[in-house]
């Protein structure tokens, strides 16, 4: 559902929104999937299914929530005399919907042979939040003056923030049989379970043109925009074959993997971002959070669930370039970044007190990723083309940035201190490999078995100081107290091989196994600069 908008036209308005109620509502949650299930743990359904068209999957089982509503936005505007707005924004973008558990319990043959045609494609994905209303104040050419005072979330509320992902369930396929398909980026068995993006926060443009006066304020005592939701949790992902029966895969198509496992986290949301513009005015600016606790911050990253494979007998070949034979992945959801401030100002003059106190989500943490191959064989005789590639990879932080930039014929003084963090990098899962397959790889760049677990690099914390271009003057100080996030820690990587590994290619390693620290994030600051009829100090 969407929330209502909300505008005026008036000289003076005093808006309450949200907590109260009184103009504007929330936007709605999304609906929340079921559970699907095809066979049962008692009896597994006997299947054979052929299909020729280009985007037709042999065996398809989705769960989806449904997205969250955007909450309404403000618009309010003078087209002549005087527009001075108090708002306070309630509304908040609507939770994505809980997905529900899919289930396989098949034993058969499935075959594809149209691009796009994945033979098994069995997916549990949760509902992205939706966006915080945004706020949007304008005064036109005859307008006099502009006062915007803007208050968001200064009662710890969760005012304009983007709504929070919906959960991802559990995906569980115990399967036996002929799997084969025929086209390009035709994967054999595709399971996935991915949590929902968080929403983005809602964000601020005031515009002041012509004679006008402007006075905005973001410090202190408020909040500079909402919050990015948080992105959301996957389930777990399990494809096993009970003692006995053989699990075979066949692929000939380029870009086409034989069995693809994957619980990826939710995405954090983007905080609010702040745009203020006055051309041919006077303006005193005031921008930051220092009281405002995570208000405009980006969202965390979802934790990812664990993904396991246990097959008594597997046999995959894939002939295409691009075609892993098996890729089983767990990755934490990226953190979202904090907004960031633009200040522009157009022949006029500008104070600018920076307190920037929003900072970027964390990286959510990956999950465990484990193979269990107790016999069989598998082939890949193309390029890029590895059999064996396991990952647990922890959410990236995210990025915490301001921009202040005046141009044309412009008096700019700057000072303040910037206090925004990146992210943490998200913690990666234990990876453990136990094979007993005879593995041989006749491509490039095809490796045998690859093993990682590596954790989310650190966000990034930077400002941009104004561009100094022709006619503008620059003066002040920053005081620069931003964090760069840390990196994320490693699992530990465990490779029990008891197959025959035969790789003939150019850089295909027979066994390459990682745990990878991650990277500290860094502090940039982009100084002015001055060019020709600019002062800067």
């Amino acid at each position: 559902m969407l929330g209502s908008n909300v505008s005026t036209g008036t000289s003076n308005a005093s808006l309450t929104l949200g907590a109260s109620g009184a103009l504007t509502r929330d936007g709605g949650d999304g609906g929340r999937g079921s559970r699907v299930t095809l066979g049962s743990r008692r009896k597994s359904a006997d299947l054979t299914v052929l299909t020729r068209g280009h985007a037709s999957h042999a065996v398809l089982l989705q769960s989806i929530g449904g997205g969250g509503g955007a909450a309404g936005s403000i618009n309010n505007g003078a087209a002549s005399g005087n527009i001075s707005a108090a708002m306070a924004l309630g509304g908040s973008g609507g939770n994505g919907g809980n997905a529900g558990s899919v289930n396989l319990f098949a034993d058969g043959t499935l075959s594809t042979k149209g691009h796009g045609s994945h033979a098994v494609l069995l997916q549990s994905l949760g509902g992205g939040g939706g966006q915080g209303g945004a706020i949007t104040a304008n005064a036109s050419a005859s307008a006099t003056d502009t006062s915007s005072t803007l208050s968001f979330g200064a009662d710890g509320t969760k005012a304009g923030d983007g709504g929070i992902g919906g959960q991802a369930n559990d995906v569980n396929a115990r399967l036996s049989g002929i799997i084969s398909t025929s086209g390009t980026q035709a994967t054999g068995i595709l399971l996935q379970s991915i949590g929902g993006g968080g929403g983005a926060g809602g964000s601020i443009v005031n515009t002041a043109e012509s004679s006008g006066n402007a006075s905005f304020s973001a410090s202190a005592t408020f909040a500079m925009g909402g919050k990015g939701g948080g992105g959301s949790t996957a389930g777990d992902v399990s494809l096993w074959s009970l003692g006995g029966n053989t699990l075979s895969v066949v692929t000939t198509g380029q870009s086409s993997t034989g069995i693809q496992l994957q619980s990826i986290g939710g995405g954090g949301g983007v905080g609010g971002s702040i745009h203020n513009k006055a051309a041919n005015s006077t303006t005193e600016a005031k921008l930051g959070g220092f009281a405002a606790g995570k208000s405009g911050a980006g969202g965390g990253g979802g934790n990812s669930g664990t993904v396991s494979l246990t097959v008594p007998n597997l046999i995959i070949r894939t002939t295409g370039n691009n075609a892993v034979a098996l890729k089983a992945q767990s990755i934490g959801g990226g953190g979202g970044s904090a907004g960031s401030n633009v200040n522009d100002v157009q022949g006029g003059d500008i104070n600018v007190s920076v307190g920037i106190g929003a900072s970027g989500g964390d990286g959510g943490n990956s999950g465990a990723v484990s193979l269990d191959i107790q016999d069989g064989t598998i082939l890949t005789t193309g390029n890029n083309s590895t059999a064996l590639y396991v990952q647990s990879l922890g959410g990236g932080g995210g990025s915490s940035s301001s921009f202040v930039g005046g141009t044309s014929t412009s008096k700019l003084s700057i000072n303040g201190t910037v206090g925004g963090s990146g992210g943490a990098g998200g913690n990666s899962g234990l990876v453990s490999i136990i094979n007993a397959a005879d593995i041989e790889t006749s491509g490039n760049n095809a490796i045998g078995i690859y093993a990682q677990s590596v954790g989310g690099g650190g966000g990034e914390s930077s400002i941009a100081a104004p561009s100094s271009t022709k006619d503008n003057t620059l003066s002040g100080s920053l005081q620069i107290g931003g964090t760069a996030g840390g990196g994320g820690s490693a699992g530990t990587v465990s490779v029990n091989n008891r197959g025959i590994v035969v790789t003939k290619g150019s850089q295909s390693h027979g066994v390459k196994s990682q745990s990878i620290g991650g990277g500290g994030g860094r502090v940039s600051i982009a100084t002015s600069t001055a060019s020709e009829g600019t002062d800067a100090s």
